[in-house]
């Protein structure tokens, strides 16, 4: 009896702790840092600068050996909340761009110190709750609820409230872990990795897509008339209708292996080429909706796949190439949309999603045609 009630407060507490730390990292971010820095009188290569730095030190850390047990006890969870709950109470009082930077490598480190409840993406959100990760409930919903509240409150208070409540939710997840007894046993880290090989292309696909819609989104569904608060539950439904592609996700993989990636990578392409061609709430919201589908889908076909007890844990470069490729995406369209505008971005993206569906197909078809031959033979 008191092994499962044990095992029960554990549970609770990863959720408890993931949903907290996972919504000040998500409230500060969608839609929040993109405006916020846009208000500071940021261009567009330093937007995508902001919002690449996550990542950039999300990569870092399987390149350096550190996304190990290491990361699951007291000593590193501490410091790590800590900077999840002191940094988003100082945004608002930056006085120009690079301080909003400085901050924001500061609350990435806290972040990337903190995977076992917070992950990064709402890609690897979603892997982690395709994979039962203990954390993954906690987490998921922070990045269901986080956009949509962080879009509420920038409409109607600013962008200096909604650090607030980020800072609020970071500093309630210190107090849980600070009360905590020494004793207490080190918590599982959360498998939010998908896979190697074909399906770490794939991933990486995905995030070189999201890098730059992320990161300007916000900015151009302003352009197009699409409000703050719409932004945020544009965000919200976008892993929504990922969440609702799983029950597919089983039906398409009992049709053939990697049915359902080869359906989800066209059908994000078709999301993304929708938010270059949207003008208005309506259209924009038809393309989230398309993009959230294909997520749901490519990524309930990496996880289904990872053998039992797999967690899709490689390190170094290959584990570190999904996060890579979404600073890329952000960086280069930060670049690019100056003299091209995020229209075209968003086409480019699409494009890129488009022919990785393309090469992963005819990969696969040579595959089958080698091991058709091997059976022949």
């Amino acid at each position: 009896m008191g092994t499962v009630w044990h095992a029960r407060r554990s549970l609770a507490l990863s959720c408890l702790l993931g949903f907290l730390a996972t919504l000040s990292f998500v409230v500060s971010t969608l839609p929040t840092l993109p405006l916020y820095v846009r208000e500071r009188g940021a261009s567009a290569p330093e937007v995508g600068l902001a919002m690449a730095v996550v990542p950039l030190v999300a990569a870092c850390t399987p390149l350096a050996g550190l996304d190990g047990p290491l990361l699951g006890g007291r000593r590193v969870l501490l410091p790590a909340a800590a900077l999840l709950a002191v940094v988003p109470f100082a945004y608002p009082y930056a006085p120009d761009v690079w301080s909003v930077l400085a901050l924001r490598l500061a609350h990435a480190v806290g972040l990337v110190l903190l995977p076992t409840f917070a992950p990064v993406t709402g890609t690897e959100a979603l892997a982690g709750w395709q994979r039962r990760a203990p954390s993954a409930l906690g987490a998921v919903g922070a990045w269901l609820l986080g956009p949509l509240l962080a879009g509420q409150t920038i409409a109607r208070a600013g962008t200096g409230v909604a650090f607030l409540l980020a800072g609020l939710a970071g500093a309630l997840a210190l107090a849980l872990l600070a009360v905590l007894p020494a004793a207490w046993p080190r918590l599982e880290q959360a498998d939010w990795a998908l896979a190697s090989g074909r399906a770490t292309a794939a991933e990486a696909a995905l995030r070189l897509a999201c890098g730059p819609i992320e990161a300007f989104l916000p900015l151009y569904a302003l352009l197009v008339g699409v409000s703050i608060a719409q932004t945020g539950l544009l965000f919200a439904l976008c892993l929504a209708w990922s969440i609702g592609a799983a029950p597919f996700v089983a039906y398409l993989e009992r049709r053939g292996e990697g049915t359902a990636r080869a359906a989800g990578l066209p059908l994000a392409a078709l999301g993304v080429a929708g938010l270059a061609l949207g003008s208005d709430y309506r259209s924009e919201l038809l393309g989230m909706v398309c993009l959230g589908l294909g997520i749901g889908l490519v990524c309930g076909s990496l996880a289904a796949r990872l053998p039992e007890g797999d967690s899709g844990r490689r390190g170094g470069l290959r584990s570190a190439l999904p996060s890579l490729a979404q600073a890329a995406g952000s960086l280069a369209a930060g670049l690019a949309i100056p003299g091209f505008g995020e229209p075209a971005i968003f086409f480019a993206a699409a494009i890129v999603l488009a022919g990785t569906a393309i090469l992963l197909a005819a990969v696969e078809a040579g595959i089958g045609s080698r091991q058709v031959g091997r059976l022949q033979g």
